[in-house]
C-alpha cells in the first residue's frame, strides 16, 4: 500500500512538472494521441488513477474484494507495460542504453514475478490439494476446520501466529481466496 502511495506521488509529481513546462495538459493526458511516448504515458497515468481511487473507494463502490483484485491486477500489468513504453518511446532518459535495458529489465521482472505468483504458483498448488474433511463450529461465527493433506502429503509444522491463503473454488486460479 506504501508503495503504492509512493509510485502515485511520483506520477503525479512528473504530470505537474509537465503541466508547469509544457502549459498545455490536453496534449499529454490523452490517451489516444498519435505520439506513442505521450499515449503510453497518458494511459499509464490514467491507470494509476484508475487503480488508486478503486483501491481507495473499493468499499464504498461496493465491489467485491476478488473484482477489485482481478481488476487491480490487470490495471497493475497496464500501468507497468504502458510506463515501460513511455519511458523507451520518449527517450529523453532512455537513450542511454543501459537505461533503457534496466527500464525493460524492470518491467521483465515484474511480468515474471505476476506470471510466478498468478499461474506458476497455482499450477503448483493444483498438483497438492488439501480437502476439507470437517467443519465444526467453535464458537458463534468461528468455524474450525479440518484440512486432510494431499495422498503422501503433510503438514510442513505449525508456528503459532501463522496463516495459510485458502483457496475455494474449481481450481486454484480462483480469485477468492481467504486468509486463516
Amino acid at each position: 500500500r506504501r508503495m503504492g502511495v509512493a509510485a502515485t506521488a511520483f506520477v503525479l509529481a512528473h504530470a505537474g512538472f509537465l503541466a508547469i513546462r509544457s502549459g498545455t495538459p490536453r496534449a499529454w493526458l490523452d490517451p489516444f494521441q498519435r505520439d506513442l511516448g505521450r499515449a503510453t504515458g497518458a494511459a499509464a497515468f490514467w491507470l494509476v488513477l484508475l487503480v488508486v481511487g478503486t483501491s481507495l473507494f473499493r468499499r464504498r463502490l461496493r465491489w467485491r474484494y476478488e473484482t477489485w483484485q482481478l481488476l487491480h491486477g490487470i490495471g497493475a500489468i497496464g500501468i507497468v507495460l504502458g510506463a515501460t513504453l513511455h519511458a523507451v518511446a520518449q527517450g529523453s532518459y532512455s537513450r542511454v542504453p543501459a537505461l533503457r535495458l534496466l527500464l525493460v529489465g524492470y518491467a521483465a521482472l515484474f511480468l515474471v514475478l505476476f506470471g510466478r505468483y498468478r499461474l506458476w504458483r497455482p499450477l503448483r498448488i493444483w498438483r497438492h490439494r488439501w480437502s476439507v474433511a470437517g467443519i465444526r463450529e467453535v464458537a458463534r461465527g468461528v468455524l474450525l476446520l479440518d484440512l486432510a493433506p494431499p495422498a503422501g502429503g503433510a503438514w510442513a509444522g505449525f508456528e503459532p501466529g501463522q496463516f495459510a491463503w485458502l483457496i475455494t473454488g474449481r481450481t486454484p486460479f480462483s480469485l477468492e481466496q481467504h486468509p486463516i
